[in-house]
């Protein structure tokens, strides 16, 4: 929705649309204008670019399991949480099934 600032989101296990405010986000890249997204089941971080195209690539992991690298070698195992740090240009993941926090380097990725 353009005109608030906000996406709508179909959670399919909970059975809830869920209404993300662009504005107060901690996912929200301003200066790239995207979202970022844990993909759980897939085990992979998104990238939704919110310009006209709301173009979805992904922007770390490549399957199930534990593995540091680049955005294709990278592995990971349920990542859930997210957050930004936009002053050091970095993701930060919370890879539930492998206890870890992981860091994404967004100048490399």
């Amino acid at each position: 929705d353009q005109q608030r600032n906000c996406l709508y989101v179909a959670d399919y296990s909970n059975h809830k649309i869920r209404k993300i405010d662009l504005n107060n986000s901690n996912t929200v890249d301003q200066q790239r204008n995207c979202l970022y997204v844990a993909d759980y089941s897939n085990h992979k971080i998104r990238k939704i670019d919110l310009n006209n195209s709301n173009t979805v690539s992904t922007i770390a992991g490549s399957s199930q399991g534990f593995e540091d690298g680049t955005s294709n070698q990278s592995k990971f195992s349920g990542p859930m949480g997210l957050t930004l740090d936009q002053q050091r240009n970095c993701l930060y993941v919370a890879d539930y099934s492998n206890h870890k926090i992981r860091k994404i380097d967004l100048n490399n990725s």
